[in-house]
């Protein structure tokens, strides 16, 4: 399934995916774009949601 198909849902195997695995509420951590910049990532909420 496509992230087209699952509006709201981050893809795990995408840079944004990876960065937040393992990540706790209140947690920062850098993310390499693809276009070689850097962002700061900061988890706000962590939700848990039923699988599809």
């Amino acid at each position: 399934m496509s992230i087209i198909e699952r509006p709201g849902r981050i893809p795990v195997g995408s840079l944004l995916g990876a960065t937040l695995l393992g990540m706790s509420r209140h947690q920062k951590e850098p993310l390499k774009k693809e276009d070689g910049s850097t962002v700061i990532v900061h988890v706000m909420k962590v939700e848990t949601v039923e699988p599809i």
